[in-house]
């Protein structure tokens, strides 16, 4: 490491990068030239049915419960800290010596970037930035892998499994069953690194496993809550008991729908237009349109705040670092 703390990425590293390049320039074309097309689509279709029912939309959103807004505002926050924390888990399990502060803070800042039409895959960024302050490449691209597949799976595995979760359906349930199947078994290769076998980590692999699978699961499930905080926001109390259960499934799902789609910066526009389709089984009238628009805000708010934060943190933890140094 430099004077000015810059580190240089060995000559073995480079030809990964430069792969890793070609990569991020092949999925900004593809996102420019496809993505960019069908965000504003889809964007201008979602816009076109809030116009034609404005008339409904607007005393219901000056109607909006403050209070309940924010505590979903907050749980969401909570829950997107425990995602940063599931990946940086990974990461540690890859390699013996992980900065946990310093990763969670390269995670929010560099997941903003996939809001941006056409623009850099998010964890491409994450990549880069991780490899140029010394990590181990291999060890980053195997975590991002783990990190999309379990996140995924565990979206698709909640989704159906709160879908319906009264009257299961043959083909729902046994899709719940293979993704929780799945999601254990990414589990098990993620807690089990080459590197940090035989040194009596093997120990612990049920405990690590065990958490890995119960904080994705986690997520989930706060993130659901925290779509029940918005719509009970929206339409008061006006909602069953069997509805709330569902709407963790349908905010899940449409998660999961918008980022198969990967060509779709953040799945911006297709999530909402999946959540909506979802929303129109249980719900009528203006939580259809409202809740979906609200949720992807919160949830930009809520990565701008964890963004923030942990960049603040870190930046409080280099100056009590630098005033310990003699």
């Amino acid at each position: 490491m430099g004077r000015q703390g810059i580190v240089v990425a060995p000559p073995k590293m480079k030809y990964w990068t430069i792969n890793n390049n070609r990569l991020t320039e092949m999925v900004y074309k593809v996102r420019y030239w496809i993505g960019v097309p069908l965000v504003l689509s889809v964007s201008a279709l979602i816009i076109y049915r809030i116009y034609t029912n404005w008339t409904t939309l607007k005393p219901v959103i000056s109607q909006i419960k403050v209070d309940l807004a924010l505590g979903g505002i907050g749980i969401l926050s909570i829950a997107i800290t425990l995602l940063s924390w599931n990946w940086v888990s990974i990461l540690s399990f890859r390699e013996t010596h992980v900065h946990r502060l310093n990763c969670m803070r390269a995670y929010f800042l560099t997941n903003l970037t996939r809001y941006i039409p056409g623009g850099v895959w998010h964890f491409a960024g994450r990549t880069l930035w991780l490899i140029h302050q010394g990590h181990n490449p291999h060890s980053v691209a195997e975590s991002l892998v783990f990190e999309q597949g379990m996140t995924l799976t565990a979206a698709i595995a909640v989704g159906f499994m709160f879908l319906d979760v009264i009257n299961w359906r043959p083909l729902t349930a046994g899709i719940a069953v293979f993704s929780v199947l799945l999601l254990a078994l990414l589990a098990a290769f993620a807690v089990t690194a080459p590197k940090t076998a035989g040194k009596g980590l093997q120990l612990r692999f049920l405990e690590r496993w065990f958490i890995l699978i119960v904080g994705y699961v986690l997520f989930w499930v706060l993130y659901g809550l925290s779509t029940i905080c918005f719509a009970t926001a929206i339409v008061g109390e006006r909602i069953t008991d069997f509805g709330y259960i569902r709407l963790i499934g349908q905010s899940a799902l449409s998660w999961a729908i918008g980022y198969v789609i990967f060509f779709v910066p953040g799945g911006w526009g297709v999530r909402e237009l999946a959540f909506m389709h979802l929303l129109s089984r249980d719900f009528s009238g203006s939580i259809i349109f409202i809740l979906p628009v609200l949720s992807r805000l919160a949830q930009i708010l809520a990565e701008l705040l964890c963004g923030g934060v942990f960049s603040l943190l870190w930046q409080l933890n280099s100056l009590m670092k630098v005033s310990k140094l003699p």
